[in-house]
């Protein structure tokens, strides 16, 4: 027959076994659950870099549309002042054309009057 002490420590060590057991399932399910959260926050972070990257195309684009519409303007306004200087010209050259003659007259009639 089992002596009363050797029947308490094995009930000791089953009950140290079974906790042992319990802790391991604890453990498993634990990490069961953290390796499907690192799934979820690898899934996340996938998506994010995806979302950023469209986001980044989609800023390059408007910026590229930006600056091309930019420089248009930019080309559109200097072809504009220079016709504008052109215009100027023409004006003082046709005064002058104008001008030069009856000045040259006024001067040398004074002249002669002398």
């Amino acid at each position: 027959m089992i002596d009363e002490s050797a029947h308490k420590r094995l009930n000791k060590h089953e009950e140290r076994i079974q906790k042992l057991e319990d802790n391991t399932t604890k453990l498993l399910i634990s990490s069961a659950e953290n390796t499907a959260k690192l799934a979820n926050i690898e899934t996340g972070q996938v998506r994010l870099e995806k979302s950023f990257a469209e986001e980044s195309r989609a800023s390059r684009e408007l910026l590229s549309k930006l600056i091309d519409s930019d420089v248009e303007m930019n080309r559109a306004k200097a072809k504009n002042e220079e016709l504008a200087m052109n215009k100027r010209w023409d004006f003082a050259l046709k005064v002058w054309a104008v001008l030069g003659p009856v000045i040259a007259a006024i001067i040398s009639a004074a002249l002669s009057l002398k």
